[in-house]
């Protein structure tokens, strides 16, 4: 029994390491689990979540230094292809109600987005397309921005043109960006 929970211990201490240290540390690992015999074995084998943990964490810390300037640029992407999605809809002359429309949807188009790039593992059209359906949702469930009409106060909905170029700008937006920060850390690596 004690055999099958270091095997478990070990296992579940190996998933969590990044990919580029599980051979090594498997490799290692099982050698120093030969070595040992009775409770030292558990006593090891607890040992190494602590250890995983600690491997990880430089390796935690530079994905998260890597991932900010992505996250920053896409935040400032999402910001900047919706606004232009209103502004090529209406040439420039934005409607009092959509003006009022795009102040209070630009927050979800951002966070929506974010979140959508994230739901799809940085995949840069299929984040936009997602963020545009939620943005879409977020106007028919939230109703941000009531107009008159003749039926009485009614939700005013994004125009379906705003909605496509928005998903265009953005997928492209995003994809350029992510391209120009890859060749800028290729050409930083080159140059260590």
């Amino acid at each position: 029994m004690t055999s099958i929970i270091v095997q478990a211990l070990l296992l579940r201490a190996l998933d969590t390491l990044p990919t580029d240290l599980r051979a090594r540390y498997e490799q290692e690992w099982r050698a120093d689990l030969a070595e040992l015999s009775g409770m030292a074995r558990l006593s090891w084998a607890l040992g190494l979540t602590r250890a995983s943990r600690r491997l990880r964490a430089p390796h935690q810390r530079a994905l998260a230094r890597t991932l900010l300037p992505v996250f920053a640029l896409d935040a400032i992407t999402l910001a900047v292809a919706y606004f232009a999605a209103f502004a090529l809809r209406f040439g420039g002359d934005l409607p009092s109600r959509y003006s009022d429309l795009f102040a209070q949807t630009l927050p979800a188009a951002i966070a929506g987005g974010l979140i959508a790039v994230a739901a799809v593992r940085g995949r840069a059209v299929s984040g936009a397309l997602l963020a545009t359906l939620i943005v879409i949702a977020y106007v028919a469930l939230v109703q941000p921005v009531l107009v008159n009409s003749f039926e009485g106060l009614r939700p005013l909905n994004l125009p379906a043109s705003v909605c496509l170029i928005f998903a265009l700008l953005a997928g492209v937006g995003m994809t350029i960006t992510r391209a120009g920060l890859a060749l800028l850390r290729t050409a930083a690596q080159q140059t260590h």
